[in-house]
Protein backbone atom coordinates (compact mmCIF):
# COMPACT_ATOMS: atom_id res chain seq x y z
CA UNK A 1 0.00 0.00 0.00
CA UNK A 2 1.03 3.63 -0.99
CA UNK A 3 1.87 5.94 2.04
CA UNK A 4 1.02 9.79 2.65
CA UNK A 5 3.51 11.40 1.02
CA UNK A 6 6.57 13.22 3.05
CA UNK A 7 7.76 16.40 1.91
CA UNK A 8 10.87 16.71 0.56
CA UNK A 9 12.61 19.88 2.50
CA UNK A 10 16.03 21.58 1.65
CA UNK A 11 16.67 19.55 -1.10
CA UNK A 12 19.69 21.21 -2.81
CA UNK A 13 19.38 21.42 -6.86
CA UNK A 14 20.69 19.66 -8.80
CA UNK A 15 20.17 16.38 -7.05
CA UNK A 16 20.01 12.57 -7.94
CA UNK A 17 18.24 9.69 -6.29
CA UNK A 18 17.76 6.05 -7.12
CA UNK A 19 14.04 4.76 -8.27
CA UNK A 20 13.95 0.66 -8.95
CA UNK A 21 17.45 0.61 -9.57
CA UNK A 22 18.16 3.45 -11.72
CA UNK A 23 19.49 6.91 -11.27
CA UNK A 24 17.77 9.94 -12.37
CA UNK A 25 19.00 13.55 -11.80
CA UNK A 26 16.41 16.43 -11.00
CA UNK A 27 17.10 20.16 -11.55
CA UNK A 28 15.38 23.12 -11.37
CA UNK A 29 14.56 25.56 -14.64
CA UNK A 30 15.71 28.91 -14.55
CA UNK A 31 13.87 30.07 -18.00
CA UNK A 32 16.65 29.21 -20.29
CA UNK A 33 14.87 25.86 -20.83
CA UNK A 34 12.85 26.80 -24.06
CA UNK A 35 14.49 24.74 -27.13
CA UNK A 36 14.96 21.52 -24.86
CA UNK A 37 11.22 22.22 -23.68
CA UNK A 38 10.31 22.19 -27.36
CA UNK A 39 12.26 19.57 -28.40
CA UNK A 40 10.75 16.98 -25.20
CA UNK A 41 7.69 18.54 -26.53
CA UNK A 42 8.14 17.31 -29.98
CA UNK A 43 8.88 13.65 -29.19
CA UNK A 44 5.78 12.97 -26.99
CA UNK A 45 3.27 10.57 -28.38
CA UNK A 46 -0.79 11.51 -28.90
CA UNK A 47 -1.63 9.86 -26.17
CA UNK A 48 0.77 11.56 -23.99
CA UNK A 49 -0.48 15.02 -24.82
CA UNK A 50 -4.07 14.33 -24.23
CA UNK A 51 -4.18 15.51 -21.05
CA UNK A 52 -1.36 17.67 -20.31
CA UNK A 53 -2.57 21.31 -19.35
CA UNK A 54 -0.36 22.97 -21.83
CA UNK A 55 0.59 22.43 -24.94
CA UNK A 56 4.54 21.56 -25.33
CA UNK A 57 4.09 21.84 -29.15
CA UNK A 58 3.48 25.60 -28.71
CA UNK A 59 6.07 28.00 -28.91
CA UNK A 60 3.94 30.13 -27.08
CA UNK A 61 2.91 27.89 -23.74
CA UNK A 62 6.86 26.86 -23.57
CA UNK A 63 7.76 30.93 -23.56
CA UNK A 64 5.15 31.67 -21.18
CA UNK A 65 6.44 28.93 -18.86
CA UNK A 66 9.85 30.20 -18.69
CA UNK A 67 8.64 33.61 -18.22
CA UNK A 68 6.60 32.60 -15.19
CA UNK A 69 9.77 30.59 -13.86
CA UNK A 70 11.63 34.08 -14.13
CA UNK A 71 9.13 36.04 -12.64
CA UNK A 72 9.31 33.14 -9.68
CA UNK A 73 5.08 32.18 -9.97
CA UNK A 74 6.35 29.13 -11.19
CA UNK A 75 9.39 26.39 -9.48
CA UNK A 76 9.78 23.69 -12.16
CA UNK A 77 11.97 20.53 -11.38
CA UNK A 78 13.44 18.71 -14.49
CA UNK A 79 14.05 15.08 -14.81
CA UNK A 80 16.75 13.21 -16.39
CA UNK A 81 17.56 9.80 -16.45
CA UNK A 82 21.05 8.42 -16.23
CA UNK A 83 21.42 8.26 -19.68
CA UNK A 84 20.87 12.22 -19.79
CA UNK A 85 17.65 12.52 -21.51
CA UNK A 86 14.58 14.72 -20.03
CA UNK A 87 11.89 12.28 -19.13
CA UNK A 88 9.47 14.28 -17.18
CA UNK A 89 8.72 17.10 -14.87
CA UNK A 90 6.83 18.59 -12.01
CA UNK A 91 6.15 22.27 -11.51
CA UNK A 92 4.44 23.86 -8.96
CA UNK A 93 2.71 27.19 -9.75
CA UNK A 94 1.64 30.19 -7.16
CA UNK A 95 0.63 34.15 -7.91
CA UNK A 96 1.66 35.81 -4.70
CA UNK A 97 -0.50 38.76 -5.35
CA UNK A 98 -3.95 36.94 -5.12
CA UNK A 99 -6.30 36.50 -2.69
CA UNK A 100 -5.09 32.51 -2.76
CA UNK A 101 -1.32 33.14 -2.39
CA UNK A 102 -1.72 30.37 0.16
CA UNK A 103 -2.53 28.17 -2.58
CA UNK A 104 -0.08 26.17 -5.18
CA UNK A 105 -0.77 24.02 -8.28
CA UNK A 106 1.01 20.93 -8.83
CA UNK A 107 1.33 19.26 -11.88
CA UNK A 108 3.43 16.38 -12.98
CA UNK A 109 4.29 14.81 -15.95
CA UNK A 110 6.44 11.47 -16.71
CA UNK A 111 6.89 9.77 -20.32
CA UNK A 112 5.10 6.33 -19.78
CA UNK A 113 7.92 3.93 -19.17
CA UNK A 114 8.55 6.00 -16.08
CA UNK A 115 5.40 6.08 -14.91
CA UNK A 116 3.94 3.79 -11.69
CA UNK A 117 7.90 3.00 -10.56
CA UNK A 118 7.68 5.70 -8.00
CA UNK A 119 9.54 8.07 -9.46
CA UNK A 120 6.39 10.42 -9.76
CA UNK A 121 6.19 10.32 -5.72
CA UNK A 122 9.31 11.08 -5.62
CA UNK A 123 9.32 14.64 -7.17
CA UNK A 124 5.71 15.00 -6.13
CA UNK A 125 7.57 15.48 -2.85
CA UNK A 126 10.12 17.75 -3.81
CA UNK A 127 7.32 19.65 -5.55
CA UNK A 128 5.81 19.88 -1.98
CA UNK A 129 8.57 20.63 -0.06
CA UNK A 130 9.16 23.60 -2.72
CA UNK A 131 5.62 24.57 -1.47
CA UNK A 132 6.30 24.47 2.37
CA UNK A 133 9.61 26.21 1.52
CA UNK A 134 7.01 29.20 -0.51
CA UNK A 135 4.60 28.89 3.28
CA UNK A 136 1.49 27.73 1.46
CA UNK A 137 -1.10 25.84 2.99
CA UNK A 138 -2.61 24.05 0.11
CA UNK A 139 -1.21 22.44 -3.01
CA UNK A 140 -3.72 21.15 -5.19
CA UNK A 141 -3.83 19.47 -8.59
CA UNK A 142 -6.09 18.84 -11.73
CA UNK A 143 -7.19 15.29 -12.70
CA UNK A 144 -9.31 13.85 -15.63
CA UNK A 145 -12.06 12.06 -14.03
CA UNK A 146 -11.54 9.26 -16.59
CA UNK A 147 -7.78 8.19 -14.38
CA UNK A 148 -9.09 6.84 -11.34
CA UNK A 149 -5.91 5.20 -11.11
CA UNK A 150 -4.48 8.63 -10.70
CA UNK A 151 -6.53 10.02 -8.01
CA UNK A 152 -5.55 6.62 -6.60
CA UNK A 153 -2.68 6.95 -5.92
CA UNK A 154 -2.80 10.75 -5.11
CA UNK A 155 -5.23 9.79 -2.77
CA UNK A 156 -2.60 7.50 -0.80
CA UNK A 157 -0.39 10.18 -0.79
CA UNK A 158 -2.57 12.80 1.33
CA UNK A 159 -4.20 14.44 -0.99
CA UNK A 160 -8.27 14.32 -0.94
CA UNK A 161 -11.14 15.10 -3.29
CA UNK A 162 -12.27 19.32 -3.40
CA UNK A 163 -14.39 19.31 -6.44
CA UNK A 164 -15.57 17.65 -9.61
CA UNK A 165 -16.26 20.18 -12.06
CA UNK A 166 -18.09 19.11 -15.70
CA UNK A 167 -16.76 19.34 -18.98
CA UNK A 168 -13.45 21.36 -17.43
CA UNK A 169 -11.03 19.97 -19.54
CA UNK A 170 -10.83 19.74 -23.53
CA UNK A 171 -8.52 17.63 -25.22
CA UNK A 172 -6.56 18.45 -28.84
CA UNK A 173 -9.73 16.60 -30.36
CA UNK A 174 -11.98 18.85 -28.93
CA UNK A 175 -13.81 16.15 -26.71
CA UNK A 176 -14.64 17.88 -23.30
CA UNK A 177 -14.20 15.59 -19.88
CA UNK A 178 -14.80 15.91 -16.23
CA UNK A 179 -12.04 17.34 -13.59
CA UNK A 180 -11.16 16.32 -9.66
CA UNK A 181 -9.94 18.93 -8.40
CA UNK A 182 -7.68 17.03 -5.74
CA UNK A 183 -5.63 19.11 -2.54
CA UNK A 184 -3.00 18.41 0.01
CA UNK A 185 -3.75 20.23 3.21
CA UNK A 186 -0.53 20.79 4.98
CA UNK A 187 -2.38 21.60 8.31
CA UNK A 188 -4.31 18.72 8.06
CA UNK A 189 -1.55 17.03 7.68
CA UNK A 190 0.35 18.35 10.60
CA UNK A 191 -2.58 17.29 12.72
CA UNK A 192 -2.83 14.21 11.58
CA UNK A 193 0.70 13.83 12.49
CA UNK A 194 2.26 13.86 8.71
CA UNK A 195 4.29 16.60 7.83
Amino acid sequence: MISHIEPKDNVVFPCTAEVEGETFRFTLMDGSEKDLLERFGAGLEGADRVFMRMDLTNAKCIEDWAENVVAGRTRSVLVWNGAGDMVGFASLHQNKLLWTRHIGEMRIFLLGQYRMRGLGRLVAGMVLGLARTESLQIVFVNIPRLQPEIQEVLRHMGFQAEALLADWLIDPEGNTHDMIVMAYRFKERALAGGD
